[in-house]
């Protein structure tokens, strides 16, 4: 009897959150795959801009679209604490300092974008 009770209140108990824990693995994943979605679209966008502006002979415009997406992508990664220790990321760091510090210099042109890029890349300028 005791048995018959507590498997009752066993499966009471399991069935609630397994559900539970269903749930919220597919809100998790539905927003992951928007999120993923929306940066492919806006990288897509901005490509082809530039992709235009070259192919018209407009390179400062073309570079600015690419930079963009440079930029943009670049903060999200150093944002984003799975990425610390990645070798590849590092290594690519000093390359951005580089460039950055060497083609961004006027900071009355920088964007939102290349404000919060600044600062992140502080932490690799004194290495």
């Amino acid at each position: 009897m005791k048995l018959k009770r507590m498997l009752g209140l066993l499966v009471i108990l399991i069935l609630p959150c397994s559900m539970f824990m269903l749930l919220g693995y597919r809100i998790g994943m539905d927003r992951g795959v928007a999120t993923a979605k929306d940066w492919q679209r806006t990288t897509f966008i901005t490509s082809l801009a530039a992709l235009e502006d070259l192919k018209a002979g407009y390179v400062p415009a073309a570079t600015k679209d690419m930079q963009q997406i440079c930029f943009a992508h670049a903060h999200k990664v150093y944002n984003d604490p799975s990425f610390v220790d990645d070798h590849f990321v590092m290594f690519s760091s000093f390359r951005l300092v580089k460039y950055f510090d060497t083609y961004c210099t006027n900071r009355a042109d920088w964007s939102r974008e290349d404000k919060l890029l600044d600062k992140d890349l502080d932490l690799f300028r004194h290495r």
